[in-house]
């Protein structure tokens, strides 16, 4: 799990950011379940406020540890600091694997890494005893009995993590953070939001490998009312035996049963189709999946349903974690101060807070969250300029 994280100077952050998933003693039952860490996170706040510069910043962060030896020796990072200037950017990472918390930070600049550490924490987020593995440059400074065979890795790179470039060389030590880190699904990438994230043939053909996601795909859009009976696969073959999977869905019409395709559906139905089979991978493998406008062409009353399946331990099992922003303030109240960050930007600078951490009693428990927002007492909302 995600337990926190956040840097300074990347991208629309000048100063430091912070997303924290972690649960205060503060917090209710029946919004902790017991945990002490949410599995569900809402960035809000105004266009242009940085909310999609805060889950760029995770999706980078992992692919950066995990895939940054495949670029090419000359290539420059994928990560920018603020308005390109020439100080180095801190990212870091906090996250719970087998029982067990660390920390995980780099520095970058232009091409180059400056240093990478990886640390134990406990479960306040405080690092306990020696750092267990660290670089500066292309060096390897400390490092534990543990991690003793980072040592034979017989050179680094500038611009590659020490993570990426153990897996190259097949340090075993390493293995579990690599694996960990694979473990995401992100609609953003170092351009923003990826409209094309999924399509319609990439899906159809998972659906057709996977009857037991198109099963649970079918489910909910019944249960989203779009009358819907039922969903097939079909396909075009090309000569060299190919196939072209795409649905057709299946209405009753009285006692008549009617057929459709993908191109005439709604755009909201179009959205849960591509989507929900994203949902359904994420729920069964334990893992994160950061969604850029969750609320994309949906009505506002499927959007509390969705979240709903990373809140229920029947749905989610495996504590799978959804962190996303979207345009939607009803769900505001359900989701409470605890799992609501607000982005805030201040002269072309961004900033977060969470909303227990607002110096106020306006947000006690149980309280709505909603209409102080919308009221404009909490911040991140747009200031519309007449004139």
């Amino acid at each position: 799990m995600i337990l926190r994280y956040g840097g300074e100077n990347f991208f629309s952050f000048k100063e430091g950011f912070d997303i924290n998933l972690r649960l205060n003693k503060n917090c209710p039952k029946e919004i902790s379940k017991g945990q002490d860490v949410s599995t569900v996170m809402c960035i809000k706040g105004a266009n242009a406020a940085g909310k999609t510069n805060a889950l760029k910043a995770l999706t980078l962060f992992f692919d950066f540890v995990n895939n940054s030896f495949s670029s090419k020796p000359e290539d420059s990072l994928d990560i920018e600091s603020y308005f390109l200037n020439d100080k180095p950017t801190y990212l870091f990472v906090e996250f719970r694997l087998s029982g067990k918390d660390y920390l995980y930070e780099i520095e970058v600049e232009g091409k180059k890494v400056l240093s990478e550490a990886f640390y134990s924490i406990d479960e306040k987020g405080e690092i306990k005893g020696d750092v267990l593995f660290s670089r500066k440059e292309n060096e390897l400074v400390k490092y534990t009995d543990e991690y003793a065979d980072l040592a034979s890795i017989p050179k680094f790179r500038d611009n590659a993590s020490l993570i990426s470039i153990a897996h190259q060389f097949s340090i075993d030590s390493i293995n579990f953070i690599y694996d960990k880190f694979k473990q995401y699904s992100s609609n953003v990438d170092y351009y923003g939001f990826k409209a094309d994230h999924l399509s319609v043939g990439f899906v159809s053909k998972f659906y057709h490998d996977y009857p037991e996601s198109l099963e649970f795909v079918v489910k909910m859009l019944k249960t989203f009312d779009t009358g819907i009976e039922n969903i097939k696969m079909s396909f075009n073959e090309n000569e060299k035996g190919e196939k072209d999977y795409y649905p057709v869905f299946e209405y009753s019409i009285g006692t008549k049963k009617k057929l459709t395709l993908y191109h005439n559906e709604s755009s909201g139905t179009k959205r849960l189709y591509t989507h929900l089979g994203l949902y359904w991978v994420v729920l069964a493998t334990r893992n994160i999946m950061l969604l850029d406008e969750l609320d994309l062409h949906l009505h506002s009353m499927i959007i509390p349903e969705l979240i709903n399946l990373f809140e229920a331990p029947e749905t989610n099992p495996h504590n799978s974690q959804l962190i996303f922003n979207c345009h939607n303030n009803e769900i505001m109240d359900q989701l409470g101060k605890y799992r609501i960050v607000l982005v805030d930007k201040e002269n072309a600078e961004s900033c977060t807070r969470r909303l227990d951490e607002l110096p106020s009693d306006m947000l006690r428990n149980g309280r709505p969250v909603r209409a102080h927002y919308e009221k404009g007492h909490l911040g991140g909302i747009p200031e519309i300029k007449n004139g």
